[in-house]
């Protein structure tokens, strides 16, 4: 996943952050990509449906959606899709997964982050508030589970039994003996 993101970051222009997974955005956090779009004759610009239905729902679910609010959001909005000196990319990205420059971050520090859950959303507005452009990969290379406690299985899950090394590094002494020396060396290197 990381390879793709950063080929967006050095292949496009002014970009602000890069996510990992393609979604459908808000229209107030990419409009200034879509300017920038629009305005630039080297970029081939395309409206449409191209998140396959499956990894629509896979992300939307993991927000904590209904599946009937999914599939109404899914037929009624459509995604973005550009391609530039040969690079697809799709509009929008995401505070939750990105990659981004240092010095593109350090413009929007600090956040005012006086709420649980509330102002999340501050980087998303802010990088186009400033004009940066804000990029997915047009395929899903991560996963969102910061709302899903329960990864979305792609099909029937069958359990499955831990291999002898795992069992063995779950018996109480040995679990013990290791996490105290891993315990020990994280002091030694952070003096802590």
């Amino acid at each position: 996943w990381l390879k793709e993101s950063l080929r967006l970051l050095e292949v496009y222009p002014n970009v602000g952050m890069v996510t990992s997974r393609p979604f459908r955005t808000p229209t107030e956090f990419i409009s200034a990509t879509l300017a920038w779009a629009e305005a630039t004759p080297e970029v081939e610009l395309e409206r449409g449906s191209f998140i396959p239905w499956q990894d629509f729902r896979a992300f939307d679910l993991s927000l904590g959606q209904d599946e009937a609010e999914i599939r109404a959001r899914y037929e009624r909005t459509e995604d973005v899709r550009l391609t530039f000196r040969g690079l697809q990319a799709m509009v929008g990205a995401s505070h939750w997964q990105f990659v981004s420059r240092r010095e593109v971050l350090q413009q929007f520090l600090p956040f005012k982050m006086d709420r649980p859950m509330g102002q999340v959303r501050q980087l998303d507005q802010r990088m186009n508030d400033a004009g940066y452009l804000r990029l997915m990969t047009v395929e899903p290379l991560a996963m969102n589970m910061s709302n899903n406690p329960d990864p979305i299985p792609a099909g029937p899950v069958q359990p499955r039994r831990p291999g002898l090394p795992k069992r063995f590094l779950e018996i109480g002494p040995v679990r013990w003996l290791l996490l105290a020396i891993y315990n020990r060396i994280f002091r030694w290197y952070y003096g802590r």
